[in-house]
């Protein structure tokens, strides 16, 4: 069974080096769909799961993986939030701020909305989520630690060991509340 990424990268791929470096990004006209905080969220999350899946099949072996997870993973859940914030604005007077990475000023932010919107996020699998958010925001509160192995004054950040399980269980629960949110709202739900 051929591997894509391994034909793809051949050792032949040396010799067609050209003279001038063949550009491989291009600016282009997406469909409409494509440029969404509701696509990147899908694209952030399928690629977490899948790195992760990948990953657990050998893990703590490739524990050089951690880092790139738990961003990937992060980064996810931070797009998450803002698609479903963004949901519930498109029927409330309140402007959303999309403009921080902290994902408690999001959690709450979302919160907001929700119960303007008849929904308060009080429920057992919301209480959950903010204490998983409050969880990931403790070690991690502006998104920089699992990113980059030094603060920008150079200070190193504190080694975390990260239960990939853990992991991939609060990825899933987060992200799967901030989906059924979004779709209670998109659908008109308003409570009981």
């Amino acid at each position: 069974m051929s591997d894509v990424f391994t034909d793809l990268l051949e050792l032949t791929e040396i010799e067609r080096v050209p003279v001038k470096v063949r550009k491989f990004l291009h600016r282009d006209e997406p469909p409409s769909y494509a440029k969404t905080w509701e696509f990147f969220s899908y694209g952030y999350g399928w690629a977490f799961d899948e790195l992760a899946k990948k990953a657990l099949e050998t893990w703590p072996s490739r524990d050089y993986l951690a880092m790139p997870l738990f961003f990937l993973a992060r980064h996810s859940i931070e797009l998450h939030l803002k698609d479903t914030i963004l949901e519930y604005a498109r029927t409330d007077d309140t402007p959303p701020d999309l403009g921080t990475h902290g994902l408690i000023q999001l959690w709450n932010q979302l919160r907001k909305y929700m119960e303007r919107y008849g929904i308060p996020a009080d429920d057992e699998w919301g209480v959950y989520c903010g204490k998983l958010l409050n969880h990931v925001h403790e070690v991690d509160p502006d998104g920089e630690r699992f990113r980059y192995p030094a603060a920008r004054d150079g200070a190193s950040f504190e080694l975390t060991r990260i239960e990939l399980e853990g992991l991939v269980r609060a990825h899933w629960h987060i992200t799967m509340y901030c989906d059924g949110c979004a779709n209670m709202h998109a659908e008109g739900y308003h409570g009981e």
